[in-house]
């Protein structure tokens, strides 16, 4: 049987998990994306310059959607489409 290179632990005991943090695999550029998001979210002004007051809570959600299907999009791929 296989041993976990990092505890020794065989991979089919049941006391063994291996917990992977994906963090590292969000672009910076996503980074970036969400928090312009967030800041125009906190602070409209800027975009309520630039189109009416009606339409920014639609771009706001069209934003907040495209990057939260980006995330959902990274973490569906690394996992082989396991949830």
């Amino acid at each position: 049987m296989s041993k976990c290179g990092l505890c020794g632990e065989d991979f089919g005991s049941k006391s063994h998990m291996v917990l992977e943090c994906k963090a590292n695999m969000i672009p910076k550029a996503l980074y970036e994306k969400a928090a312009c998001w967030m800041a125009d979210n906190e602070d409209s002004c800027l975009l309520e310059e630039t189109m009416p007051k009606e339409d920014v809570d639609l771009y706001l959600l069209d934003k907040a959607d495209e990057i939260m299907s980006e995330i959902y999009d990274i973490y569906s791929q690394s996992d082989g489409g396991r949830n």
